[in-house]
């Protein structure tokens, strides 16, 4: 496809790592893809994953891409078990990559009535096939649905009124009798493949801002369900740096999955952007032969699939690759938030919405919120951490009842370490399109390439934070002036710590495809998997970090070997520093 807190409960069992998927397949990339169906020139295209993500469902054009007749086919992840479910009877059917899939039900696009594309429901082994629509005129098309996960009777869907005018988002209330209300005028833009948020309260589309012209941008906006229902809080959440196509909702809904030429990439690969507009993007796929899209994440957290084709021809036959997910880390840094001076971790979150920092038996404060991202630390020396933000939109650092100031962009990535070994810590940036580190009233350097992830770290024990940079594509870890070395590979998150209490930095990698930590030279264990955020830190006081996860979805911090706590809700940022 194109174009209140909750009181703790005191545990020591170990979160066990849920068995990762057999990947077999057909053929492996160096950027670590799989590529799970075969039998060109067919072309497979659309990937959802099945409700306990064991399975992807597909579209299967028989005669190339997008060239009908098409059916829909169920694989298992290691590529066996393929399954024909809608036959194409000389028809189109056609799912989405998002949102095609849920509580045993499937729902998909079909001209296999003889007139126009309709909207069909099945249960999800292709039996008790229902058509949902019935519009007049043969010109208007009902294409790209997909359910709202808190409500299966309400469908997304893309209105097509020709060939050549804009497309539209509309939807379909089953629950209202089948009514059909048109949320996007038409007027100005050209508005295409929807889909719901977890929570049903926000829709997801790509939309053309440029009449005439190719300049796709991926937007959310919150939705009103009433009489009539209606669109408001429009958010531009990937910009106009880059072509950004087939959007589908990804780590919680934390972020937004899409195909992107971002940082002018010849071809198009997988992107993670944040769905609240904010700091770079995660890249997924790393390919310059193959043109990577309609992209789509597991239930489970492990796993995205998408479709891809060598060359950018667009007659080219797609195949379904998958590839395991990598870290959501844009907000996490490993080391924990001292807010009282105790010289613990105290367990906090941030909530963006209210813009609420809650710490666990501390204190409860209002600062930042919206687009900010929170950036605690020491920034006065006083040995204690206070509250802070920054604001990517104007480069605002705001330390509360400290100091306020701007430094840095949009694009860069904000990191708060002592970098002089004055005991204060300094703000600085990362910006990953040039490796520009830009360290406030000390230096500016450039080091590291796109794509890099910073990760400064007092790999010496001195006290001093010098500049670093972990390669996800060949697993280098850079440490200006310090060393290099090579530890993990792409889809692993960097967390550095002290994790043997010797004052020294030590190398660390978490893996969610199997909630694998690895601390290089030193031990490798599993604890958590798939979304779960790593939260490592000095939990216990004693001098080094241990390893934790936060879990969205329930608000538990789990701490190995130490506690599990209920503290949070879907909506928060675990905060680290």
């Amino acid at each position: 496809m194109r174009i209140g807190l909750i009181f703790i409960l005191i545990s020591f069992a170990v979160i066990s790592p849920a068995t990762a998927a057999p990947v077999a397949g057909f053929e492996t990339r160096s950027d670590g893809a799989v590529r799970i169906t075969g039998a060109l020139p067919r072309s497979c295209q659309n990937p959802v994953f099945s409700p306990d993500s064991r399975e992807v469902l597909f579209t299967r054009f028989t005669n190339g891409y997008n060239r009908g007749p098409s059916e829909l086919v169920r694989v298992s992840l290691d590529g066996t078990g393929e399954t024909v479910i809608i036959p194409a009877a000389d028809s189109d059917n056609v799912n989405v990559p998002y949102g095609s899939w849920s509580a045993g039900k499937i729902c998909w696009a079909s001209d296999r009535a003889g007139g126009a594309e309709e909207i069909y429901r099945a249960d999800e082994n292709g039996s008790n096939i229902e058509r949902l629509t019935d519009h007049p005129g043969p010109t208007v098309s009902y294409i790209e649905p997909g359910f709202n996960p808190a409500d299966p009777d309400k469908i997304v869907f893309e209105y097509v009124p020709s060939d050549t005018g804009p497309h539209r988002i509309g939807l379909l209330e089953l629950d209202e009798g089948g009514r059909i209300t048109l949320l996007t005028s038409g007027m100005d833009y050209d508005d295409r493949l929807p889909s719901w948020s977890l929570d049903g309260a926000r829709i997801l589309f790509q939309r053309n801002t440029e009449s005439g012209t190719e300049n796709w941008e991926i937007y959310s906006a919150d939705i009103t369900l009433g009489n009539p229902p209606s669109l408001s809080g429009y958010r531009n959440i990937t910009g106009v740096t880059s072509q950004d196509t087939d959007n589908s909702w990804a780590y919680q809904d934390r972020r937004v999955l899409s195909s992107s030429d971002y940082g002018n990439l010849p071809m198009p690969n997988i992107f993670a952007f944040s769905s609240r507009g904010v700091g770079r993007p995660i890249r997924i796929t790393f390919s310059g032969t193959y043109e990577d899209g309609a992209p789509s994440y597991s239930p489970d957290g492990r796993w995205i699939a998408f479709e891809s084709h060598s060359t950018e021809d667009e007659d080219s036959p797609s195949a379904i690759w998958i590839i395991p997910a990598r870290p959501d880390n844009i907000f996490i840094t490993a080391g924990g938030t001292d807010l009282n001076g105790d010289g613990t971790p105290d367990l906090t979150i941030f909530r963006p919405a209210q813009g609420l920092w809650a710490v666990r038996g501390i204190t409860r404060a209002y600062f930042g919120g919206g687009e900010d991202l929170p950036r605690p630390g020491d920034y006065n020396g006083d040995g204690t951490d206070g509250i802070g933000i920054f604001r990517p939109g104007s480069g605002l650092w705001a330390a509360r009842d400290v100091s306020r100031f701007y430094f840095g962009s949009v694009s860069d990535q904000p990191i708060l370490r002592d970098y002089n070994g004055d005991g204060t810590d300094d703000p600085a940036i990362f910006r990953w399109s040039t490796g520009l580190w830009a360290i406030r009233n000390i230096t500016r350097f450039y080091f590291g390439v796109p794509d890099d992830q910073p990760v400064p770290g007092d790999f010496t024990g001195s006290g001093v934070h010098p500049a670093g940079i972990f390669r996800g594509e060949t697993g280098l870890w850079a440490i200006r002036g310090v060393t290099r070395f090579y530890f993990g590979r792409g889809s692993d998150g960097p967390f550095p710590g002290d994790y043997n209490g010797d004052t020294t930095g030590d190398a660390a990698l978490y893996r969610p495809v199997s909630g694998l930590w690895a601390v290089r030279g030193l031990t490798r264990v599993y604890f958590g998997a798939g979304s779960d955020l790593p939260v490592p830190a000095d939990y216990r006081g004693g001098g080094s970090d241990d390893i934790g996860i936060f879990r969205g979805s329930s608000g538990l911090w789990a701490v190995r070997g130490v506690t599990r706590v209920y503290f949070g809700s879907p909506s928060d940022i675990p905060v680290t520093r």
